[in-house]
């Protein structure tokens, strides 16, 4: 039985570049449907300051299997942008927002605010800056607002409070967050 920290500790022992091959789109259903949630899952809870290239990693593998689908988003997506948003790097809000912008149902499920990270005006700035047009417009015209208060609030939410021990068993963990 392979747990969730045994997957994690797995995937932590290969180099970033073979992560495609592990976690990618597109490699088998059961990278799909257990291995890439099980992964996040964990991440939710055993995360730590070196992993954050594996979260940037596995949200656009996921982000690439919603586009390809064409529709869906569910908390694997949503988690990933969470904790992005959580440890609050600026850089990781275009990602965030080509995640939002991967199919109908990811623009609404993902919140605007995960792309607000230290504010509106740092994030208008990053637009600007990087020439991202299309996030720039929506972040002007999506009347988001500053609010202090909605990215506390996210920060600190109870969404993901019931993850399963990340001692699971992976098929727990990803029925979980596939619920």
């Amino acid at each position: 039985m392979t747990t969730g920290v045994d997957l994690l500790q797995q995937v932590r022992g290969v180099q970033a570049d073979s992560w495609s091959s592990l976690l990618g789109p597109g490699v088998s259903e059961s990278v799909e449907s257990v291995v890439r949630p099980a992964v996040v899952a964990t991440l939710l809870t055993e995360r730590d300051a070196s992993d954050v290239d594996l979260l940037r990693a596995v949200t656009a593998y996921e982000t690439a299997s919603r586009a390809e689908a064409g529709d869906g988003c569910g908390d694997v997506l949503l988690a990933c942008c969470w904790m992005l948003f959580c440890d609050g790097h600026l850089d990781d809000v275009p990602l965030i927002w080509q995640a939002k912008k991967a199919n109908f149902d990811a623009y609404c499920y993902i919140d605007g605010v995960f792309l607000m990270p230290h504010g509106l005006d740092a994030s208008l700035a990053l637009a600007t800056q990087t020439g991202h047009g299309d996030l720039l417009a929506y972040l002007q015209q999506a009347g988001l607002g500053d609010s202090a208060d909605e990215i506390e609030a996210w920060r600190t939410s109870t969404f993901f409070a019931a993850c399963p021990a990340p001692t699971s068993p992976i098929d727990d963990l990803a029925a979980w967050l596939r619920g």
